[in-house]
């Protein structure tokens, strides 16, 4: 029957036909498979999560904990000249680590006899223990008040159990310390300013077992 068929075509018209045939668009379908892969922390073998929008989820625990306004912590002062500021101490709860990112406010010299304003902001109460951060400004009676904004950078850590305090210097301004508290398993007890250690002194019998060069 192809071969009747044949007779009746011209040359052109069966090269048409054989050309259709091979540029005609063939659908193929192939199988989609999917394979669930997990990622898993080693550690603790806790899983990552895959909202039904497709997004991964992951999760920084101290940013997490620093982008809750319920972890927010801003401690207020108002400096009253040269004297530890008592009324206005924070004690870092238990189980809690401060983490103190930023210090605003003003300040203002409280007396002539001095030509700075200024604070220390210690880790005990009644402004003892460890030196967390200062700042001291230039300034006169008559130059009215300087505003205070002071990045932390990371932050600054203070343990569960310590007290914030303030020492003012000739400073008659305002004093905001900003923060937020996160789990003290989060913070290194080294982060902390209290774990700041000086290196061991190395012993002569450590020296003499060192090899010498020759």
């Amino acid at each position: 029957m192809l071969k009747e068929i044949s007779k009746k075509l011209s040359g052109g018209q069966i090269t048409l036909i054989t050309m259709t045939m091979i540029l005609a668009p063939v659908t193929v379908t192939a199988a989609v498979t999917f394979q669930p892969v997990a990622i898993v922390d080693p550690s603790t073998g806790k899983q990552s999560f895959v909202d039904n929008a497709r997004r991964l989820w992951v999760f920084d625990p101290v940013a997490g904990y620093r982008n809750s306004p319920a972890n927010l912590v801003r401690i207020t002062v108002s400096n009253g000249g040269s004297q530890c500021e008592t009324a206005y101490q924070y004690v870092v709860p238990a189980g809690k680590a401060l983490i103190l990112t930023a210090i605003t406010g003003h300040s203002t010299v409280s007396s002539g006899s001095y030509n700075f304003a200024g604070y220390y902001v210690m880790d005990g109460a009644n402004c003892t223990g460890a030196l967390l951060t200062t700042h001291v400004a230039s300034g006169t009676l008559t130059n009215g008040l300087t505003p205070v904004t002071v990045d932390l950078g990371a932050g600054i850590a203070v343990a569960a159990g310590k007290t914030v305090s303030v020492l003012s210097q000739n400073n008659g301004g305002l004093t905001f310390l900003h923060g937020y508290l996160v789990p003290s398993s989060v913070v290194p007890a080294m982060a902390m300013a209290d774990g700041e250690k000086p290196p061991r002194e190395v012993t002569a019998a450590e020296v003499g077992a060192k090899p010498r060069l020759h």
